[in-house]
């Protein structure tokens, strides 16, 4: 009887060794982006941030992305949101900075630009951890459009 118990109990453990069972573990409420990447383009000034998105099995998908830079490497300097969030899973994402919004952010053109990423779900209330901070040598030159003002000058002739 003992022996035909530990058979028993034996030929249990390895079925359950030997059949795949789903893993049980907690999945994040709102998922940071995967495999940020920065690149510039010297030819117009723009610097592109391209991440991945999450798996999309998380509990609140990003509503929208809040996208850090700076010239420190904490990228705390400025944020902006992105008009968009996830759309599909593991799809790439990106967002461009003009030349412009850069100029007028940091008023210099020859810096190091640093970038984080940040997915966030207000109606969840769900924000991701931040991704790690990527970085670019920026040295465009931008010269900003001129704003010229044109005076009109009027003279009133009178006869007497």
């Amino acid at each position: 009887m003992q022996r035909t118990l530990n058979k028993f109990v034996n030929l249990i453990f390895v079925l359950f060794l030997a059949i795949p069972l789903p893993v049980f573990a907690y999945h994040t409420e709102t998922q940071a982006p995967y495999q940020i990447s920065i690149s510039y383009d010297n030819t117009n000034g723009e610097v592109t941030l391209t991440w991945q998105e999450s798996d999309g099995l998380e509990d609140n998908p990003p509503e929208y992305y809040r996208l850090f830079y700076g010239d420190s490497n904490t990228a705390d300097d400025y944020s902006v949101d992105t008009t968009f969030g996830f759309t599909e899973a593991l799809s790439n994402q990106s967002y461009t900075f003009s030349a412009e919004q850069i100029y007028n952010a940091f008023e210099t053109t020859d810096f190091i630009f640093y970038a984080k990423i940040q997915a966030r779900n207000d109606s969840g209330m769900t924000y991701s951890d931040m991704t790690s901070v990527v970085n670019v040598s920026y040295d465009y030159v931008y010269v900003p459009p001129s704003t010229t003002t044109s005076t009109t000058s009027s003279t009133t002739t009178s006869s007497t």
